[in-house]
C-alpha cells in the first residue's frame, strides 16, 4: 500500500549540526552538557574528534537521557574521530547532549559534532 497524498510529506529540511569545543581544562570526572538541543529534535549523525591529545588518561563519554545518543568511552589521549551512536528516537523535551569525563587534563581539545534534524521542519517544498 502507497502512503496517501492527503498523508504525503512535502517537506524537506536540510541538517543542523551543532559544534562544541571542549578543552582539557574543562573535563570534568562527572557528567556536563556540551550541547542543548530543541524539542522534537532527532540526532542523525556526529562525533567526538580529538584534536589535540589529552595529557592525562582521561576518557569521554556521550549520551543525553531522552536524546538517543551515545559512545562508549572515548580515549581523550588519542588523535582520532569516534561517531557518535544515535537510536533515532525524537527528543521530545530538548535534553542537552552530556559528556561524562572520567578525569582532568591541562591540555587537550577536543569537539563535540553533533547533526540533528526537528520534527514538522521544511525548508523546502517538493512535489
Amino acid at each position: 500500500m502507497a502512503i496517501s497524498e492527503k498523508n504525503h510529506n512535502h517537506g524537506r529540511q536540510y541538517a543542523l549540526i551543532g559544534l562544541q569545543e571542549v578543552l582539557g581544562t574543562e573535563m570534568e570526572a562527572a557528567e556536563f552538557d556540551v550541547m542543548s538541543l530543541p524539542a522534537d529534535s532527532i540526532i542523525i549523525g556526529g562525533a567526538v574528534i580529538v584534536t589535540e591529545a589529552f595529557d592525562a588518561t582521561v576518557t569521554g563519554t556521550i549520551g543525553g537521557a531522552g536524546t538517543g545518543a551515545s559512545t562508549g568511552a572515548v580515549d581523550m589521549t588519542v588523535v582520532a574521530r569516534t561517531d557518535i551512536v544515535f537510536d533515532g528516537s525524537v527528543n521530545t523535551l530538548g535534553a542537552a547532549v552530556t559528556m561524562t569525563g572520567s578525569g582532568v587534563s591541562v591540555a587537550g581539545s577536543a569537539y563535540v559534532e553533533v547533526e540533528y534534524i526537528r520534527v514538522n521542519r521544511a525548508n523546502e517544498m517538493q512535489e
